[in-house]
């Protein structure tokens, strides 16, 4: 990813890579400043949404882990994922019905 940068700097794919990588290393306030360049060309990209999410639980900013997952399930409504990953920062939120709902989501997509 950081050849690709070098060679296309803004390119894409390469920020794309490189939020991935930062993501697998941990390194989660850079990943998330990574995928905040790539908004505008991501904004119908549940998968975008979906790490956003992830990462910004992990950095404990749950409500806007809420709203990237949220995004997540209006772009795809029939992936699972993105409701387990909304129930369990609803969780961390202690917000249990809410979970509970979610969770309710969860089993209902995986019929």
């Amino acid at each position: 990813a950081e050849e690709l940068l070098k060679l296309y700097p803004g390119h894409s794919k390469g920020l794309w890579l490189k939020s991935v990588l930062l993501y697998s290393k941990k390194r989660y306030l850079e990943t998330v400043k990574t995928l905040r360049e790539l908004f505008e060309e991501k904004k119908t990209d549940k998968q975008y949404f979906s790490l956003l999410g992830i990462c910004l639980r992990e950095l404990n900013r749950l409500t806007e882990s809420e709203q990237a997952f949220r995004h997540a399930i209006q772009l795809d409504p029939d992936d699972p994922s993105n409701f387990m990953n909304l129930a369990i920062t609803l969780m961390q939120m202690q917000r249990y019905q809410d979970a509970i709902y979610n969770f309710e989501n969860l089993s209902h997509s995986l019929k």
